[in-house]
Protein backbone atom coordinates (compact mmCIF):
# COMPACT_ATOMS: atom_id res chain seq x y z
CA UNK A 1 0.00 0.00 0.00
CA UNK A 2 1.25 3.46 -0.93
CA UNK A 3 0.25 6.38 1.31
CA UNK A 4 -0.04 9.68 -0.55
CA UNK A 5 -0.56 12.86 1.49
CA UNK A 6 -2.29 15.73 -0.28
CA UNK A 7 -0.56 19.00 0.57
CA UNK A 8 -1.75 20.75 3.68
CA UNK A 9 -0.47 24.26 2.95
CA UNK A 10 -0.92 26.47 -0.08
CA UNK A 11 2.18 26.79 -2.26
CA UNK A 12 0.98 30.21 -3.43
CA UNK A 13 0.24 31.66 0.01
CA UNK A 14 2.20 29.62 2.55
CA UNK A 15 0.29 31.01 5.53
CA UNK A 16 -2.99 29.59 4.25
CA UNK A 17 -4.17 26.01 3.95
CA UNK A 18 -4.48 24.30 0.58
CA UNK A 19 -8.08 23.17 0.54
CA UNK A 20 -8.64 21.61 -2.91
CA UNK A 21 -11.48 24.07 -3.47
CA UNK A 22 -12.22 23.17 -7.06
CA UNK A 23 -13.12 20.03 -8.92
CA UNK A 24 -9.95 20.39 -11.00
CA UNK A 25 -7.82 20.36 -7.82
CA UNK A 26 -9.43 17.12 -6.69
CA UNK A 27 -9.05 15.47 -10.13
CA UNK A 28 -5.41 16.60 -10.28
CA UNK A 29 -4.73 15.20 -6.80
CA UNK A 30 -6.22 11.79 -7.63
CA UNK A 31 -4.37 11.73 -10.95
CA UNK A 32 -1.07 12.39 -9.14
CA UNK A 33 -1.79 9.60 -6.67
CA UNK A 34 -2.68 7.23 -9.51
CA UNK A 35 0.45 8.07 -11.52
CA UNK A 36 2.65 7.73 -8.44
CA UNK A 37 1.06 4.45 -7.45
CA UNK A 38 2.17 2.69 -10.64
CA UNK A 39 -1.12 0.81 -10.49
CA UNK A 40 -0.60 -0.41 -6.92
CA UNK A 41 -3.20 0.20 -4.23
CA UNK A 42 -2.89 3.72 -2.83
CA UNK A 43 -4.51 5.59 0.03
CA UNK A 44 -4.88 9.34 -0.36
CA UNK A 45 -4.63 11.10 3.00
CA UNK A 46 -6.54 14.36 3.34
CA UNK A 47 -6.70 16.98 6.05
CA UNK A 48 -10.27 17.68 7.14
CA UNK A 49 -10.58 20.95 5.20
CA UNK A 50 -10.07 19.03 1.96
CA UNK A 51 -12.72 16.51 2.93
CA UNK A 52 -15.61 18.14 4.77
CA UNK A 53 -15.44 21.89 4.18
CA UNK A 54 -16.72 23.62 1.04
CA UNK A 55 -17.06 27.38 0.79
CA UNK A 56 -15.99 27.71 4.43
CA UNK A 57 -18.82 25.56 5.82
CA UNK A 58 -19.27 21.87 6.61
CA UNK A 59 -20.59 20.06 3.56
CA UNK A 60 -20.94 16.57 2.08
CA UNK A 61 -20.11 17.98 -1.40
CA UNK A 62 -16.41 17.11 -1.33
CA UNK A 63 -16.73 13.51 -0.03
CA UNK A 64 -19.18 12.78 -2.84
CA UNK A 65 -16.94 14.47 -5.41
CA UNK A 66 -13.77 12.71 -4.20
CA UNK A 67 -15.49 9.31 -4.38
CA UNK A 68 -16.84 9.96 -7.90
CA UNK A 69 -13.37 11.00 -9.11
CA UNK A 70 -11.69 7.93 -7.58
CA UNK A 71 -14.16 5.71 -9.49
CA UNK A 72 -12.75 7.07 -12.78
CA UNK A 73 -9.38 5.40 -12.23
CA UNK A 74 -8.65 1.75 -13.05
CA UNK A 75 -6.73 0.96 -9.85
CA UNK A 76 -7.65 0.71 -6.22
CA UNK A 77 -7.51 4.13 -4.59
CA UNK A 78 -8.83 4.71 -1.07
CA UNK A 79 -9.49 8.00 0.68
CA UNK A 80 -8.71 8.68 4.34
CA UNK A 81 -9.53 11.99 6.01
CA UNK A 82 -7.94 13.14 9.24
CA UNK A 83 -9.31 15.64 11.81
CA UNK A 84 -6.48 18.16 11.36
CA UNK A 85 -6.05 21.26 9.22
CA UNK A 86 -3.46 23.85 8.17
CA UNK A 87 -0.34 21.92 9.20
CA UNK A 88 3.08 22.56 7.73
CA UNK A 89 4.12 19.74 5.40
CA UNK A 90 6.57 18.43 8.01
CA UNK A 91 3.87 18.49 10.73
CA UNK A 92 1.39 16.78 8.40
CA UNK A 93 3.80 13.96 7.53
CA UNK A 94 4.79 13.60 11.22
CA UNK A 95 1.09 13.36 12.16
CA UNK A 96 0.58 10.60 9.61
CA UNK A 97 3.72 8.80 10.76
CA UNK A 98 2.45 8.79 14.37
CA UNK A 99 -0.74 7.18 13.04
CA UNK A 100 1.36 4.45 11.39
CA UNK A 101 1.30 5.75 7.80
CA UNK A 102 4.63 6.21 6.05
CA UNK A 103 3.21 8.76 3.63
CA UNK A 104 4.85 10.97 1.06
CA UNK A 105 3.72 14.32 -0.30
CA UNK A 106 4.88 16.16 -3.41
CA UNK A 107 6.23 19.32 -4.98
CA UNK A 108 6.67 20.56 -8.57
CA UNK A 109 10.38 20.88 -9.43
CA UNK A 110 9.67 22.60 -12.76
CA UNK A 111 7.55 25.28 -11.07
CA UNK A 112 9.54 26.03 -7.90
CA UNK A 113 10.38 29.54 -9.17
CA UNK A 114 6.69 30.29 -9.76
CA UNK A 115 5.60 29.39 -6.23
CA UNK A 116 7.70 31.04 -3.54
CA UNK A 117 6.22 28.85 -0.78
CA UNK A 118 6.89 25.55 -2.54
CA UNK A 119 9.98 23.57 -1.64
CA UNK A 120 11.37 20.12 -2.41
CA UNK A 121 9.57 17.65 -0.13
CA UNK A 122 8.47 14.17 -1.09
CA UNK A 123 8.27 13.29 -4.77
CA UNK A 124 8.71 15.56 -7.78
CA UNK A 125 5.18 15.47 -9.22
CA UNK A 126 6.38 17.16 -12.42
CA UNK A 127 8.12 13.98 -13.50
CA UNK A 128 4.90 11.97 -13.21
CA UNK A 129 2.93 14.44 -15.31
CA UNK A 130 5.16 14.07 -18.37
CA UNK A 131 3.23 11.10 -19.82
CA UNK A 132 -0.43 11.21 -18.93
CA UNK A 133 -2.62 8.15 -19.47
CA UNK A 134 -5.21 8.33 -22.23
CA UNK A 135 -8.80 7.51 -21.47
CA UNK A 136 -10.21 4.80 -23.66
CA UNK A 137 -13.32 5.82 -25.52
CA UNK A 138 -15.65 3.63 -27.49
CA UNK A 139 -16.73 4.99 -30.87
CA UNK A 140 -20.37 5.94 -31.00
CA UNK A 141 -22.42 4.97 -34.05
CA UNK A 142 -23.80 8.45 -34.70
CA UNK A 143 -23.55 10.80 -37.63
CA UNK A 144 -22.78 14.39 -36.71
CA UNK A 145 -23.26 17.17 -39.27
CA UNK A 146 -20.32 19.39 -40.13
CA UNK A 147 -21.82 22.22 -38.04
CA UNK A 148 -23.46 21.37 -34.73
CA UNK A 149 -23.98 22.74 -31.21
CA UNK A 150 -23.60 20.99 -27.87
CA UNK A 151 -24.79 22.32 -24.53
CA UNK A 152 -23.74 21.55 -20.99
CA UNK A 153 -26.07 22.34 -18.11
CA UNK A 154 -25.07 22.58 -14.46
CA UNK A 155 -28.29 21.74 -12.56
CA UNK A 156 -27.72 23.54 -9.25
CA UNK A 157 -26.53 26.84 -10.66
CA UNK A 158 -28.46 26.97 -13.88
CA UNK A 159 -25.22 27.78 -15.72
CA UNK A 160 -25.07 26.86 -19.38
CA UNK A 161 -22.07 26.37 -21.67
CA UNK A 162 -22.57 26.32 -25.41
CA UNK A 163 -20.03 24.80 -27.76
CA UNK A 164 -20.36 25.86 -31.38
Amino acid sequence: MIHFAIRSKSIRAGDRPFTCPGLGDRVHSVLLAYLYSEQKPVTIHLTDDKWSVAGGVLSDKKPKSWKEIVELFPTQIKLKSHPVENLTESQWLAFLSKKGYQATTYYYKDALSMHPNDFPIGIDASAYLANLPRLKAEPLPIQVPEKYITAQFIPLTGAVQLHL
